[in-house]
């Protein structure tokens, strides 16, 4: 029982409805971002290579060649853990094409920019179309030169810096990896391959030269994974060691970063460089030791605060975690051993709910409808999101078509599944059955709430009305929420269950 009174113990954040607007000040120096892969290079071959742009780079700022990456030594396990500032055991990630599950967890570097500067321009520019699920921003500009060579790379980075200078560009090098694994790591093709990247890596730099951001632009080169003779498994130690060179604005010059680095850390130091809030869920650090003068990181948002009990407004079952949303946030919950799993985190980091008219907050009701499709439901409008991809619809109006006699409500005060090819909406002292099959009500309804269709539930104080949530446990029992009391409901007896409504407490 204590398990089942924690899922109601909700916290709420002081999060604002929206991300904040990076704020720069006029002592900032650092004007935009250049981040720059090229997979498959460790910092051994940098000191065999014909690369004197990198090595020039590295004369000029600071530098590591021995920054670690994750296990398993993959392309998507590593640039998604680059991205997203998270544990490949985190995001489960283990091949080399791959997309995280569970994605509402994560924040890429492409949306904590676009969200804290949506008026700038975010930009990808590849030549491995498996980066593509791992950007996790809709308005990113995605420029796909899957399968050719560095010089397209180049002149696709050179066009778009020209044209729109963007804030933030990820420009990728799949060249050096692909000679390896053909050619052998270290060989002379995967050497020349090295040199040619080099070449124009030397001139994108000229071109932001050319355009007179130069000095304002924060470069980063760095890899994903190394490998040795044609293969980058399994994961010797040398596999790992991943060059990081960074070169701008207040950064060191001829500093060799003497510190243990991961991966994970590159995107809270470009985070803390160029005054971005980074976000709650990065697990990584700032790397202070590349700055000459220390920067000002900002709070993380959203901000996690202190718990305190908030009203619940929504629940829903996914699998096997239960998900409880208050006004403002959202906790999750394994239904298999009943712990809490995530606490708190506000509702912006639901995928899909940011898209209702007045924000994501205030959730009115969900639905997990059976068939890996979810709804969403806030005044008199639904979003649909796929459970499977997580992709959601855009907002629409609940009305006689899609949603019959539910167009009636002026809200859905709750809603659920009970597993029985029966779905049950509530809205004030009344409710209405939903053939799930069909996705279309049964004959007679609405119906009031009474004693005799859902005994027990008269006995919620001011009675069986105006319910705030219901969960379907996926034990056989539904939990109705309403205040600060709760009733068990015995979904196969279909009554509530002795020594209820209890108090949350």
């Amino acid at each position: 029982m204590r398990k089942i009174i924690l899922l109601l113990l909700f916290v709420s954040s002081c999060a604002t409805r929206s991300y904040p607007n990076r704020h720069v000040s006029s002592e900032d120096q650092i004007g935009r971002v250049v981040l720059i892969g090229i997979d498959g290079l460790i910092g051994e071959y940098i000191e065999q290579g014909d690369i004197p742009n990198i090595r020039k780079l590295m004369a000029e700022g600071s530098y590591t060649l021995k920054m670690i990456n994750e296990i398993p030594n993959e392309n998507a396990t590593n640039w998604f853990s680059m991205f997203s500032s998270t544990d490949s055991s985190f995001h489960g990630i283990l091949e080399s094409n791959g997309t995280p599950q569970n994605q509402d967890q994560f924040t890429t570097i492409f949306k904590a920019f676009k969200s804290q500067s949506p008026e700038e321009k975010v930009i990808a520019i590849f030549n491995w179309d498996g980066i593509v699920p791992l950007i996790m921003e809709e308005e990113t500009q995605v420029i796909d030169k899957n399968n050719k060579s560095a010089a397209e790379i180049e002149a696709a980075s050179i066009d778009t810096i020209k044209k729109v200078k963007p804030l933030f560009s990820f420009i990728y090098f799949g060249d050096v990896e692909k000679s390896g694994l053909k050619d052998g790591w270290g060989g002379k093709k995967y050497l020349q391959a090295l040199h040619e990247v080099d070449a124009s890596i030397g001139k994108i730099i000229s071109s932001l030269k050319e355009e007179g951001i130069l000095d304002e632009t924060l470069i980063v080169i760095t890899s994903g994974h190394g490998g040795k003779e044609k293969s980058h498994r399994p994961e010797p130690s040398i596999f790992r060691e991943i060059p990081f060179i960074v070169l701008g604005p207040n950064i060191k010059s001829g500093n060799i970063i003497g510190e243990n680095l991961r991966i994970i850390d590159i995107i809270p130091t470009i985070s803390a460089a160029i005054n971005l809030a980074p976000s709650w869920n990065w697990k990584g650090k700032v790397t202070y030791q590349i700055f000459k003068d220390t920067p000002k990181v900002l709070p993380s948002f959203p901000p996690v605060v202190e718990p305190h009990l908030s009203k619940m407004t929504a629940g829903l079952k996914w699998g096997k975690n239960a998900y409880a949303f208050q006004e403002k946030d959202y906790s999750r919950f394994n239904l298999v051993s009943g712990e809490e799993e995530i606490t708190g985190r506000s509702n912006w980091n639901f995928y899909g709910l940011e898209k209702f008219n007045d924000g994501p907050e205030n959730i009115d009701a969900a639905i997990n409808w059976g068939n890996g499709t979810s709804y969403f439901f806030k005044g008199k409008e639904f979003i649909e999101i796929d459970l499977k991809t997580n992709r959601p619809s855009m907002v629409k109006k609940i009305n006689k078509k899609n949603w019959p006699v539910l167009e009636n409500f002026s809200k859905i005060d709750a809603a659920e599944n009970f597993d029985q090819g029966l779905a049950y909406f509530f809205s004030g002292t009344q409710f209405v059955v939903y053939d799930v099959r069909h996705k279309e009500p049964l004959k007679g309804y609405p119906r009031t709430i009474k004693a005799e269709n859902f005994p027990g539930l008269e006995k919620f104080t001011g009675g069986a009305s105006d319910f705030d949530a219901v969960i379907n446990w996926g034990n056989g029992k539904v939990y109705f929420v309403k205040g600060n009391e709760y009733i068990r409901f015995d979904i196969k007896s279909f009554k509530a269950d002795e020594g209820f409504p209890k108090t949350l407490n």
